[in-house]
Parts: C-alpha cells; sequence; structure tokens
C-alpha cells in the first residue's frame, strides 16, 4: 500500500508538473498569437 508521505509527495509532484505545463502551454500560445497579424492588416498589405 502506498502510506501518507508517498502520497503526498505524489501529489505535489502532479501538481507541480502540472502548473508547469500550463505557464508552458500559456506561453507558447501567447506568442504564436503574438506574432499572428489581424485578417483586415494582411488585405492592406497585399493591395
Amino acid at each position: 500500500m502506498i502510506n501518507d508521505e508517498q502520497l503526498n509527495t505524489l501529489t505535489i509532484s502532479c501538481g507541480l508538473i502540472m502548473i508547469t505545463l500550463i505557464v508552458v502551454y500559456h506561453a507558447i500560445s501567447s506568442t504564436v498569437a503574438g506574432n499572428e497579424k489581424p485578417e483586415e492588416e494582411k488585405v492592406k498589405q497585399s493591395n
């Protein structure tokens, strides 16, 4: 069986991994969204 200390370590580890993945996802999505130009600007530049 798993004891309380092991469960605590497992829970904290999973929480840290989850938070890290959320931060990485946010950083990637905000970088990609910042590099995209709105459609109106693309049309103006092509004319």
